[in-house]
């Protein structure tokens, strides 16, 4: 009797000796354990919707894009699965799905074709900022078999950087800024597979954001003023042209910085963002500007402390969609929309958790 108790003893010392060197903290007898409800556990749907597959994507994009009105989905660059990627959702960004999934890469920055069957995106490396325009190569996706073709590879025509390419009315051209040998951004034209480009802006002066009227026969952009011949950025101003790069004209005089300019649907206004406050937060303070094309005279749409930038005009001219950033308030920019008049501001969707930006309407 007394050697089985030793040989117990031994066992007990000899385990608790291997736990502990294991790093392992026993189970004490009072210890327990949380029941799991079957309510609290996550749906087989929300596990598969957390990070869908490449094939379901792909079949549940395909069924939604071929049954989606005109103008009536939101498509949009996100992270919410760990990288930048395109995503579709509906105009209040429900229903999200998923369109490239390619973990080695942040893909940004969606333009949907005037015929929406393709979307013309960014890459660049996994890590890179959606304002690494020195890392970009532009890319198509084709949505009716999801395939996809890089148009302009990074450094291709001797550019050390590329961005903001935008369809022409038509979709027979794309226009884009682009800069050689780390000189100054201008404004170049492709045809629509990304070849044969033309540089257009006339000035060498830095051109940046163009993109389209809506009959095709005009250009909007940002450049110095033709008298300016420094480089703060500041200076930066709104201004049009012939879609050949001729007779530019400048619309703003704020002596602010000013950026992402794009005409309304209905030909009648030019939303872009000013800078308000440099550096405020290392991201500055933004607003929202309206010109009209009629009569040259700028407003103020929205301009409340935080960061507001990227306007994209609804189908019929009465919204704006724009990504924002609450100082204080929000850990990640999300999609928001207004009213031209400067009612309705509202969120679209999103979460702190992950950042949605760069909204164009599908």
């Amino acid at each position: 009797m007394l050697n089985n108790k030793i040989i117990l003893l031994s066992v007990f010392i000899a385990t608790y000796l291997l736990v502990n060197a294991c790093g392992l903290t026993p189970i004490k007898k009072d210890a327990t354990r949380k029941k799991v409800h079957t309510k609290d556990r996550p749906s087989v749907e929300e596990v598969r919707n957390a990070k869908p597959s490449k094939e379901r994507n792909v079949k549940k994009a395909k069924e939604v894009i071929k049954t989606t009105a005109v103008n009536s989905k939101l498509i949009f660059a996100s992270n919410r699965t760990g990288n930048l990627e395109i995503w579709l959702s509906d105009l209040d960004g429900e229903n999200p799905i998923q369109l490239t999934t390619d973990d080695k890469y942040e893909s940004n920055w969606p333009r949907v074709s005037p015929d929406r069957s393709k979307v013309l995106f960014y890459r660049a490396p996994k890590g890179a900022k959606e304002s690494d325009y020195d890392q970009f190569s532009l890319w198509l996706l084709n949505l009716s078999d999801h395939s996809l073709q890089e148009l302009i590879p990074h450094g291709a025509y001797g550019w050390n950087t590329q961005g903001v390419a935008d369809w022409s009315p038509d979709g027979t051209k794309i226009v884009m800024a682009a800069s050689k040998n780390k000189g100054r951004s201008h404004i170049y034209i492709t045809d629509a597979n990304g070849k044969n480009p033309q540089k257009i802006s006339k000035r060498e002066s830095l051109y940046l954001d163009p993109s389209w009227s809506p009959d095709g026969s005009k250009l909007v952009f940002c450049a110095f003023p033709e008298d300016y011949k420094g480089t703060k950025l500041n200076h930066l101003e709104i201004f049009t042209s012939h879609s050949d790069g001729s007779n530019e004209q400048r619309l703003t005089y704020d002596i602010l910085r000013d950026h992402d300019p794009y005409w309304s649907p209905n030909e009648h206004w030019i939303a872009h963002e000013t800078e308000i406050q440099p550096l405020y937060w290392l991201l500055g303070k933004w607003a929202l500007r309206i010109t009209n094309t009629d009569t040259g005279k700028t407003t103020e749409l929205l301009n409340d402390g935080h960061v507001n930038t990227l306007p994209r005009w609804s189908s019929n001219s009465s919204q704006l969609y724009f990504h924002r950033l609450r100082f204080k308030e929000d850990k990640k920019f999300g999609i928001w929309r207004i009213d031209v008049d400067g009612s309705n501001l509202v969120r679209i969707g999103g979460s702190d958790r992950y950042k949605d930006i760069q909204a164009d309407i599908f």
